[in-house]
């Protein structure tokens, strides 16, 4: 999740749903979309279906 729009690539505006925090706030998901990200040896990572949420103030991975 990301409240960085920027950041994504190939967005997909038609998906909508929320995701609730452990301490009970719901914020709403507002698209979907890819992250590159570059290592410190120069190797790009993807991340998919990374959620867009502007109400976000920093950055959430969770690895399942």
């Amino acid at each position: 999740m990301t409240g960085c729009g920027a950041s994504l690539t190939n967005m997909d505006e038609s998906i909508r749903g929320a995701v609730r925090f452990g301490e009970g706030s719901k914020v709403e998901i507002c698209e979907i979309g890819v992250v590159t990200i570059a290592s410190k040896n120069h190797d790009h990572k993807v991340l998919s279906e990374v959620y867009y949420i502007p109400s976000l103030k920093c950055n959430i991975v969770s690895l399942g």
